[in-house]
């Protein structure tokens, strides 16, 4: 009654639909600028403003700040609410060690990333290992001629790229179904 539901693209939306409720607003980009962009233009539409609207943000624990700030500046009382968290994997995860000796005997051919958290998570991962006297060159590790690197979107990509890696494929669409496109348009060039 009188609140009105926004959710950053498709797939979160129809996790809501699995509970009745429907999205009022699905930005076109799926990111937090995106998001923004579209409640202010809600606004716009309806002849309103942001300044004084209560706003519960409930999304990623550690997730960037701007939409936050942006709906702040815009004068809306703002509630961050963790709504999950990721967690690193453990250095002696056993799923993790055969990663690592795939990525030791360059028999990975992409990684794929979801998420900046996911790139740090992984990234810090590989860091541990090399500390704990693994045998590893990290560089060495991710960047072979056969190692692609595919992000969901531009966020991601920026994250990986501020870590040092290259990226080779990046969604257009911010979705895992978008990310799985790009995947597959690239592998279809090749």
């Amino acid at each position: 009654s009188g609140v009105r539901i926004a959710c950053i693209g498709p797939a979160t939306s129809a996790a809501l639909a699995q509970f009745g409720l429907s999205a009022d607003l699905v930005p076109g980009e799926y990111i937090a600028e995106g998001v923004a962009a579209a409640l202010f233009e809600d606004a716009r539409q309806h002849n309103d403003s942001l300044a004084g609207k209560r706003i519960l943000l409930a999304r990623a624990a550690g997730a960037r700040k701007v939409l936050a700030t942006e709906l702040q500046q815009a004068g809306a009382l703002v509630d961050e609410v963790p709504a999950y968290f990721t967690l690193p994997v453990a250095a002696d995860d056993e799923q993790g060690r055969i990663v690592l000796r795939l990525l030791q005997g360059q028999q990975l051919d992409m990684l794929t990333f979801t998420s900046s958290s996911t790139v740090r998570n992984f990234m810090q991962w590989l860091a541990h290992c090399a500390e704990s006297g693994a045998d590893i060159n990290v560089a060495h590790l991710l960047h072979n001629e056969r190692l692609r690197i595919a992000c969901i979107g531009p966020i991601t990509s920026q994250t990986a790229r501020t870590l040092g890696l290259e990226v080779h494929i990046e969604a257009r669409e911010f979705t895992i179904d978008g990310l799985i496109e790009a995947i597959v348009a690239s592998e279809e060039k090749v």
